[in-house]
């Protein structure tokens, strides 16, 4: 028995309420979910909680089948844990629960969140970001087909700048305003539209599919519709999830032009 086995094993016997309810597979899933989610659970601050937020407990309890009290359980047991757990690359597993609930207690699939809580701007001396909006989209991917997420952006009242997860925008409220990213780097996730992220990787397979086949963005769209942008469970979300040849052209754009800036 391995090392983390074993400090499950002797956890779950300290709880004799867990030790009635809770089996070694759900625990594994509930380390799976909290690392999924740690943004989420810990917040700005980055500290561990002693109590779990109610809404990351709510969703867990959704997805892990168990009632709230047992959620509150775990997390007393096994939030040291769940801190250092690391399951890399992300399990692919889990995507399908999120679909189902995500959009019940608005927790995506992948974190989409400012990289900073403080103000860059000189002038503002590093204020604190306030202003926070939290809006509904979906994530276009290579391989996991169409996730649901939930873009955070914040924003700075002392020079009117909205910070984004891949870029910021001063004077956010003017329509000549224009983004201004944070670094060189290609986003894992780039923000296309205001309700749409693109994969980067999905973006690479765009660019390839129009240099070698010479693929219009009508047809990359639908076969990405027809072939890769499926899954057997639909995510329980507002939006469509069919990819259009626009934002096929939109994220070809957009990841020609951080490339060229890389």
């Amino acid at each position: 028995m391995s090392l983390l086995l074993r400090d499950v094993v002797a956890r779950i016997l300290a709880y004799p309420q867990l030790l009635d309810t809770l089996r070694l597979p759900q625990v594994m899933r509930f380390l799976e979910f909290t690392h999924r989610i740690w943004p989420e659970i810990v917040g700005h601050t980055g500290q561990i909680p002693v109590v779990l937020p109610a809404q990351p407990a709510a969703f867990l309890s959704s997805v892990l089948s168990l009632p709230s009290d047992n959620i509150t359980l775990s997390w007393l047991a096994f939030s040291d844990m769940a801190a250092t757990y690391h399951a890399e690359p992300p399990l692919t597993s889990l995507d399908d629960s999120f679909r189902l609930y995500s959009n019940d207690h608005r927790i995506g699939a992948e974190p989409l969140n400012p990289p900073i809580r403080f103000c860059t701007r000189a002038q503002c001396k590093g204020a604190k970001l306030g202003g926070e909006s939290l809006v509904e989209a979906r994530l276009y991917t290579l391989q996991r087909g169409v996730l649901p997420v939930f873009s955070r952006s914040l924003y700075c009242y002392s020079c009117n700048t909205r910070y984004f997860p891949n870029y910021f925008v001063q004077e956010a409220h003017n329509a000549t305003s224009r983004r201004e990213y944070y670094d060189s780097s290609i986003p894992e996730f780039i923000h296309v539209t205001t309700t749409s992220y693109v994969e980067s990787k999905l973006c690479t397979y765009i660019e390839m599919q129009m240099a070698m086949t010479h693929s219009s963005a009508e047809s990359i769209a639908r076969v990405y519709n027809l072939a890769l942008g499926g899954s057997d469970i639909p995510n329980a979300s507002r939006l469509s999830h069919q990819l259009d040849g626009e934002l096929v052209l939109d994220a070809f754009f957009y990841h020609a032009v951080l490339r060229d800036k890389a």
